[in-house]
């Protein structure tokens, strides 16, 4: 996931034909797209706001620890 996060932000010319062929879209449109961009790491302490709010509003009657959940990735070379 962070290899094509990197690869999209890099090169727009990769992703440009992929909103045309999939979102329907025109080229001229694909062009002034903005990108949008996403974590491709995973972050115990931003995940975690979830299941704290879903308790605080009565969702959960437990909290929950996400990093409990997180399994350790391996670095991308």
């Amino acid at each position: 996931m962070q290899r094509g996060t990197e690869l999209a932000l890099s090169d727009r010319s990769l992703v440009e034909p992929m909103l045309v062929k999939f979102s329907g879209v025109d080229e001229q449109t694909a062009k002034m797209a903005v990108l949008l961009t996403f974590q491709s790491k995973l972050d115990a302490t931003r995940i975690q706001r979830v299941p704290d709010l879903m308790k605080e509003f009565g969702a959960l009657t437990t909290a929950i620890d996400v990093s409990k959940m997180m399994i350790p990735t391996a670095p991308v070379s």
